[in-house]
């Protein structure tokens, strides 16, 4: 007797890949490990090798399977093309609206390049930290190092550094280098005490802060009553401090992403943070830089936050932020000369990051590296109060125009870590 087996059972497995969807989606473990701060946070996605991507408005939801937005494996690589070619408010718009239908966009063409123009047609965005380019307006952004005659054996007088100042000038130097060379540079403001709205704060109150008042309170940014205290006998520095800060990050990004650029450098200079009140120098000199990532808990109740998460888990923003900020703190330490960061530095360190690949690359849940879209590096190059940085960074040394050498030299490794980025990109 002739006995005839079932194909099925001679072949399974290749009868059963029919039905087994090709997810060509991994998400490497250290992804998730920098993404996660908190552990609540899974609470909130789910990756499944069946039914994709899926985010979720909040825990019980995810208990009963309602994702608020879904990328099946099928919709992955197109979806990866979409939220990483497309500008950021039509991925918001979309996300916002549950509409699982991509477009995918080809990549934007680059112009031809030459040894002299290595970065022909790329897109760079500088965001110089903070505003103030005098000490009035530092002190009332506490953004300022005043290191006291007679801390230091050898000091005969007050030191002055004002943070934005040093970030203003580190951009227009990084700026002029970068474009010699191709780029197109947009820098979120060009002027001391200049916010990202193009003014100083006194002629913002006057001209723009109502109608940030009220958008702020549409889309949930503050409550009615907070408008009200705002707006009612209002301090001066309670409205920079709580409301303008914010709104100016805020601008920043939307900026930012308008211009939709292929990396964007925010420049920041650090300080000690056990050095309390910064009157006296300290001879720690740590260099680091933040990624996105590091979401806590308290945060993913908003929906921009659950949308930059799924943003993260889909495209390679963060891989591609890590690669950019490994290659800055290396010219930070070589150029500089400046420590890399280890956790036990610095408490935020430990308490509000989650550590990348890299040495001294430490992701971190702060406005700008959350709300911008595409690769996006913080650098944190040196601090302002060590005992020998401070001599060099000083307001007596900008006077008639000059920079000191050393801001000269701070952009000089944001330009050579550029350069270094680009170059393994093409």
């Amino acid at each position: 007797m002739i006995r005839i087996i079932p194909v099925f059972f001679l072949y399974p497995t290749l009868l059963l890949s029919q039905y087994i969807p090709k997810f060509r989606f991994s998400v490497e473990p250290w992804v998730q490990n920098c993404i996660v701060k908190d552990s609540s946070i899974r609470s909130y996605y789910k990756i499944d090798p069946f039914s994709g991507i899926s985010v979720y408005s909040t825990p019980e939801n995810k208990k009963k399977n309602k994702p608020e937005f879904n990328v099946s494996p099928q919709e992955y690589l197109s979806a990866k093309a979409y939220f990483e070619n497309q500008p950021f408010d039509s991925c918001w718009k979309l996300f916002c609206s549950g509409t699982y239908i991509f477009n995918s966009p080809a990549p934007p063409s680059r112009l031809p390049v030459d040894d002299l123009k290595p970065l022909a047609g790329l897109r760079i965005a500088l965001d110089p930290g903070h505003i103030a380019g005098d000490y009035p307006t530092a002190r009332l952004e506490r953004k300022s190092v005043q290191i006291k005659k007679d801390s230091l054996k050898g000091v005969s007088q007050n030191d002055t550094i004002i943070e934005g100042r040093l970030t203003l000038a580190t951009a227009l130097l990084l700026k002029k280098k970068l474009e010699d060379v191709g780029a197109i540079v947009f820098i979120t403001r060009e002027k001391d005490n200049f916010s990202a709205f193009g003014k100083d704060f006194d002629s913002w109150v006057k001209e723009d802060m109502k109608r940030c008042l009220d958008s702020a309170v549409s889309q949930g940014h503050i409550s009615p009553r907070e408008k009200t205290i705002y707006t009612t006998k209002p301090q001066r520095k309670v409205i920079f401090r709580e409301f303008f800060l914010q709104e100016d990050l805020r601008e920043r990004a939307r900026r930012i992403n308008a211009f939709n650029p292929d990396l964007t450098i925010i420049i920041h200079y650090n300080v000690d943070e056990k050095n309390e009140g910064w009157t006296k120098p300290t001879k720690k000199n740590f260099c680091m830089v933040f990624i996105p990532g590091a979401f806590m808990s308290g945060r993913m109740e908003k929906k921009e936050s659950r949308f930059n998460l799924l943003r993260l888990l889909i495209t390679s923003d963060l891989a591609a932020s890590a690669e950019m900020a490994g290659l800055l703190c290396e010219q930070f330490q070589n150029d500089l000369n400046v420590s890399l960061a280890e956790p036990k530095d610095a408490a935020y360190l430990k308490e509000s990051c989650t550590q990348a690949p890299h040495k001294g690359v430490y992701c971190r849940n702060l406005a700008l590296t959350r709300l911008i879209s595409g690769p996006v590096v913080y650098g944190e190059s040196l601090y302002q109060d060590n005992q020998d940085e401070y001599k060099l960074l000083s307001v007596r040394n900008f006077k008639n125009g000059k920079i000191p050498e050393r801001v000269a030299l701070v952009a000089e490794s944001y330009y050579k870590a550029i350069l270094s980025y680009f170059s393994n990109k093409f």
